[in-house]
């Protein structure tokens, strides 16, 4: 579970988690699309982010089922 908590998100940005596990496929987290989502590489996104919004992302399989590397990018409108 983790957040983007510096990121001063608008309305309209792109929040994207990317994911790394050596286990299993993770679920996605509330709110998140599962853009990608495959045994060893997944992707989810956010998209239209409300202004003044911390991103989180918290999924039941992070990092519990083995996700070695995770890494949020907000991408701004």
């Amino acid at each position: 579970n983790f957040s983007a908590g510096n990121a001063a998100s608008a309305s309209g940005d792109l929040a994207i988690v990317v994911w790394c596990s050596q286990h299993v496929n993770s679920s996605s987290a509330a709110g998140w699309a599962a853009t990608f989502n495959q045994r060893y590489t997944g992707a989810f996104t956010q998209y239209r982010i409300a202004s003044g919004t911390t991103v989180n992302f918290a999924s039941t399989n992070f990092p519990d089922a083995g996700v070695a590397t995770a890494v949020m990018l907000v991408l701004k409108d």
